[in-house]
């Protein structure tokens, strides 16, 4: 099978440089492989492309058309390689993030305007959800999770070492006290989550080897870990948070952190860990404006 962009470039090489040696020199070749290829081009097509003199080249009518048009094509393609190069600085089109609602709003999307302040042409599409969504079905190039990662077509890096925390407004326990193991939380007000549309009741405690497994019955619940994490604020229950969500506001005093010693390896349903992960697709090229706000990720959690 004839290499056609090849052939146009080593065509275009005899013409612009009057004749097939200065065009062998060129394409640092031999002369003989440089008349060995016309030939065969000219055979492929079955016409004279050139008029071959021992001192110069002429084009027939057939070999100036193909000229003109492999010069078009030589031409498009260089601005087509130039245009796919000058992106990897000035990064542009669409970047499609997830992240759980609560990180996304009051962590991921700051963290979004300050990537964009050096990359404006950006259209960012910050999808926020609770759920865990499928990267390659919501044709999401990059996602923020808690927790593990089990597919291997899909690459994670860890963002922040966390865990989950129980916590409560200190008005809130001074109304109702502070619950001291597990079952206190039985006469206490849960805030549950809703995840796929599945409660998320059944609690896992564990201090060492030793494992717990509670059924809350929730006095409140919603998909939204933001509300979640309001209602605690504003008094009306007990949430379960990553501590990421909630280190401010327990530095703060807006939230009290429970249950300490009971919460070693957490698990919550079927989710296990709560590490803060990065995830994208496992390929070896990724857009440029893909790996760029990887490596602006990494950074930024490395210092916050």
């Amino acid at each position: 099978m004839m290499n056609k962009l090849a052939n146009m470039a080593l065509f275009a090489a005899i013409v612009e440089h009057n004749g097939m040696a200065a065009a062998a020199k060129h394409l640092n070749t031999s002369p003989a492989s440089v008349s060995t290829k016309l030939k065969a081009l000219e055979n492929h097509y079955g016409v004279k492309l050139l008029n071959r003199t021992t001192r110069t080249v002429r084009l027939t009518d057939e070999g100036e058309q193909f000229y003109q048009l492999s010069k078009a094509t030589l031409k498009n393609i260089a601005e087509m390689e130039n245009q796919m190069m000058s992106q990897q600085d000035v990064l542009r089109g669409n970047l499609r993030i997830s992240a759980p609602r609560d990180l996304g709003k009051n962590v991921i999307a700051p963290m979004l305007d300050l990537f964009l302040d050096r990359h404006p042409e950006l259209v960012p599409h910050l999808i926020l959800s609770d759920d865990i969504l499928p990267i390659h079905d919501s044709r999401l190039d990059v996602v923020f999770r808690y927790g593990h990662l089990d597919d291997s077509q899909l690459v994670s890096r860890r963002l922040r070492i966390s865990r989950r925390v129980l916590c409560a407004s200190p008005g809130y326990l001074e109304r109702h006290g502070k619950p001291t193991v597990p079952e206190d939380l039985h006469q206490h007000q849960c805030l549950g989550l809703i995840r796929a549309g599945e409660q998320l009741t059944r609690w896992t405690f564990s201090t060492g080897q030793d494992k717990q497994h509670l059924t809350i019955q929730p006095g409140r619940l919603s998909n939204d870990g933001e509300v979640i994490k309001r209602w605690a604020i504003d008094g009306h229950g007990i949430a379960l948070k990553s501590w990421v969500d909630v280190e401010k506001d327990a530095e703060s005093g807006r939230l009290v952190v429970i249950l300490q010693d009971y919460l070693q390896d957490f698990v919550l349903g079927v989710t296990d860990g709560a590490d803060l992960s990065l995830i994208y697709p496992a390929r070896l090229y990724l857009p440029a404006r893909t790996r760029a706000f990887i490596d602006f990720s990494l950074d930024y959690f490395a210092r916050y």
